[in-house]
Order: structure tokens, then C-alpha cells, then sequence
């Protein structure tokens, strides 16, 4: 047999979907790790069997982060390669795109994104990452309650993610009786803040809200130029280790929700920490370990998927409950993740989980419960 016949045939008996990741551009850092947690998850699964004695294979698109080619990359894994399940992507702005591509072909996306809403989209589109404002839900009382603010900036990147994220955090703050004083978006890619940064010094904030990827980088070097003495609250995509080896001190203090803090008491992530560390040479970082759950959570589903159809898988991903690095993980009926967040900050260089305080006090303070991110979230507490 020659050798390209033997590659077809070891290729027909393999069980492919897709992934569609930033792997090249300004966020090629996220998409890195994300891609190496799904080729340790995927090389696991192997190991044991793959899908129902199968070898799970994983079809790489770049989509630079760019809406354009998201909807490039989606077309050619649903219509080409004809996957039955596209992990990502990682920008929100990509996910919109992908949405209306999902629904047509019947496509399970598993998406590792925050901003755009799913719940019309049929139910082929959930998320491995919880949404805006699950995060918020946790990080502003924690602002308002535990750290007394009471006065807030918000410069925002000007897409799905920041927009979403700002306009969020204002709607809650003022519920609370905090005040924005000042918000304005910025766009993506920007490095010069200075007209901003002092515009935000004269109002006096006791703190600033900066939704946004690694433009937080230029801000906050520049901010302690400007000897900006104010509170940086941060989202997200801020724990990232170059963030902290450009910024360093500057980087100090910065507060910001999470869906990840490594947990000495859970066994699946200590394997999962050390068989990345072995393979990669540091540490996983928090998208990574979203990425590792997903690769499980599809296998899980595929393994237990009869092929019948397209809406026999998606029924098979909204019954899953998997422990994984991250925690628990179930979705409800509109394709979120049920699942804990933790507010963290840096302390002397590192990434830190900080223990909170804030239930007991909006407790006190409003002589109500503390308001979950959604209604079955009692169940992970």
C-alpha cells in the first residue's frame, strides 16, 4: 500500500472536530494555550481509546481574532471537514459570526469567549467560559462592598468583549449607589492613554475599571509614569504572564474576577498542572484550563452521542456534569457554564486568589441574600 493510501485510511478511521483559536496576530498567546491544553486532552483521550475506539483528531483554523476570518475559519470546518463540533473561539466579537454558520449546519460550538449572548441561537452555541455578566456578579460587590469604592472610571476596547463588559459593570455599580464618573472606549491595539489617563487623574476616581486585553499593558506602565494613584480593576483576559513581566509593578494590586485558581485539593487538576508542565515547560494559565475541560467535555459527549442526528448530540452536551480542573461544570438550559468564580489580584509579581468577605456584608448592608450568577448556582457552593 503507498503511503498516501495508508494516510487516507488512517485518516477515515480518525474522529475529527474542529477548533477555531486566534494562533497568529496579537492574541496569539491565548490561542497558544488553548491549543496546547486541547492537544494534552486530545493525546490523553487517545491514550484511553479515543471515541469509542476511534483516535480523536483536532482541525486547527486561525482566525487572528478577526470576525472576518472566524467566519472563513467556520465555514471551511462545518462544510468541508463536515465536524460535528467546533471548539472556540477564544474573541467574542468571533463567536457573533460564528452563531448564524452553528445554526445551519447544526453545529455544536463549545466557545471560550465572554461577551456575546447565546440564547437564540437555537442551542448549538454554548460556552466553556462563563459570560460578562456572570463575572460581574462576583467582582462588583466585592468592589463596592469589600473595598469601600464608591467612585469609578471605566476605559473599555471598543468590541463585543469591552463594550459588553463596561456598559455590565456600570448597570450593577449603580444599582449599588456606586458612581461612574467618567467612561470612554478605547480601540484595540491602542498603546498611547496618556489624554485619557490624565482626563481620569482630575476626576479623582478611587478606582478604574479596564475591560481589555494586552492594551492594559501601555495603560498601566503609563498610569505610574502619570503617578496615578488610584485602584485598577481589571477582567479576565489580565491574567496573563506577559502582562506581568511587562508591567511588573505597575501590575500590583490590579483586582480581577477569574474562573481558575489552582486547587491543591482537586486531584484532575494537580495531574493536569503536571502533565502541562512536563509537556510545556511552565505553567498553565486559565484559558488553558478552560480548553483541557472542553476537549473532555466533548469527548464525554461524543462518546455517549448514537449518531443519529445533529440535535441528538446537542441533547447530549446539555446533560453532561463534569468535574474537571476548573471545578464543576454543568450548563443550563441556555448554554452557560454553572460554575464558581474567584476574585484574585497580584501580589508580589504573582497571581493570587483573594478570600472574600463580601457575602456576609451585603448581607448586613441590603438585609438580602447574596445574588448568585444564575438560579441553580446554590448547587456549586
Amino acid at each position: 500500500m503507498k503511503k498516501r493510501e495508508i494516510k487516507q485510511t488512517r485518516e477515515s478511521g480518525m474522529y475529527k472536530i474542529g477548533a477555531l483559536l486566534p494562533l497568529t496576530g496579537k492574541d496569539a498567546r491565548y490561542g497558544q494555550w488553548i491549543k496546547e491544553a486541547l492537544e494534552l486532552g486530545k493525546e490523553e483521550i487517545n491514550q484511553k481509546g479515543g471515541i469509542k475506539g476511534r483516535e480523536l483528531a483536532v482541525v486547527y483554523e486561525d482566525d487572528v481574532a478577526s470576525p472576518k476570518k472566524a467566519v472563513l475559519g467556520m465555514k471551511k470546518l462545518c462544510q468541508k471537514f463536515k465536524v460535528p463540533v467546533v471548539f472556540g473561539s477564544w474573541a467574542s466579537s468571533c463567536v457573533s459570526t460564528q452563531i448564524p454558520i452553528a445554526k445551519k449546519t447544526k453545529t455544536m460550538v463549545l466557545a471560550e469567549a465572554i461577551a456575546p449572548r447565546i440564547e437564540s441561537t437555537g442551542g448549538y452555541v454554548l460556552r466553556i467560559q462563563p459570560e460578562a455578566e456572570y463575572y460581574l456578579k462576583r467582582l462588583v460587590p466585592f468592589v463596592y462592598f469589600d473595598l469601600k469604592i464608591k467612585r469609578v472610571c471605566i476605559l473599555n476596547v471598543k468590541n463585543d468583549f469591552g463594550i459588553t463588559q463596561g456598559r455590565t459593570f456600570k448597570q450593577f455599580f449603580e444599582n449599588f449607589g456606586g458612581k461612574i464618573i467618567y467612561s470612554e472606549g478605547f480601540s484595540q491595539g491602542e498603546k498611547n492613554f496618556k489624554t485619557k489617563l490624565i482626563r481620569i487623574k482630575k476626576e479623582k476616581p478611587e478606582a478604574v475599571f479596564v475591560p481589555a486585553y494586552t492594551e492594559i499593558i501601555p495603560l498601566l506602565k503609563q498610569a505610574k509614569k502619570l503617578k496615578l494613584k488610584v485602584r485598577f480593576l481589571a477582567s479576565v483576559p489580565f491574567e496573563n504572564p506577559d502582562i506581568l513581566s511587562q508591567t511588573k509593578e505597575a501590575a500590583e494590586r490590579v483586582i480581577y474576577p477569574y474562573h481558575y485558581s489552582p486547587d491543591p485539593n482537586n486531584i484532575v487538576d494537580l495531574r493536569f498542572r503536571k502533565r502541562y508542565k512536563q509537556k510545556y515547560k511552565r505553567e498553565p494559565e486559565g484559558f488553558a484550563a478552560l480548553a483541557y475541560d472542553g476537549i473532555y467535555i466533548i469527548a464525554k459527549a461524543l462518546k455517549n452521542w448514537g449518531q443519529k442526528d445533529r440535535e441528538s448530540l446537542k441533547n447530549e452536551f446539555y446533560k453532561i456534569h463534569h468535574f474537571g480542573v476548573t471545578g464543576e461544570i454543568v450548563f443550563d438550559e441556555t448554554g452557560n457554564p454553572i460554575k464558581k468564580i474567584v476574585i484574585k489580584t497580584v501580589k508580589n509579581g504573582k497571581f493570587i486568589k483573594i478570600k472574600e468577605k463580601r457575602e456576609k456584608l451585603y448581607l448586613r448592608k441590603t438585609g438580602e441574600p447574596f445574588p448568585k450568577p444564575y438560579p441553580s448556582y446554590h448547587s456549586l457552593e
